[in-house]
């Protein structure tokens, strides 16, 4: 009788250990799963990350291109704007040089004119 007792005793903790390794290694398999799952969904963030750093590399490739050019065209305005008001200014000193010869031309007739009333 006690060896059907001890008997009993030792396959009931058979089974006890049994269902307890059952769960011990139940939970593992659950840890492992929600890693697995927490390591799929961390890839997916990662590669929507990636693709809108690639997006906003692109977009600023593409806005440092408009800057150069749009920097080349002001360049080549204010370098006709230039060459504008030189023309301007050039044309400014010649009418200021005819300007100032009529002027004298004036003052010379004047006189002319003042000499022969006087004489």
């Amino acid at each position: 009788m006690s060896t059907e007792i001890l008997f009993t005793i030792i396959s009931s903790g058979g089974i006890l250990l049994g269902v307890f390794a059952g769960y011990w290694f139940s939970s593992i398999n659950k840890k492992t799963e929600i890693s697995a799952s927490t390591i799929q969904d961390n890839t997916l963030e990662i590669r929507d990350v990636n693709s809108r750093l690639t997006s906003l590399k692109e977009a600023n490739a593409k806005a440092e291109l408009e800057l150069k050019q749009s920097m080349y065209s002001l360049s080549k305005e204010m370098r006709e704007t230039a060459r504008t008001i030189r023309e301007i200014a050039n044309k400014t000193e010649t009418h200021t040089l005819k300007i100032q010869n009529l002027e004298d031309q004036h003052k010379y007739i004047s006189d002319v004119i003042r000499k022969n009333k006087l004489d």
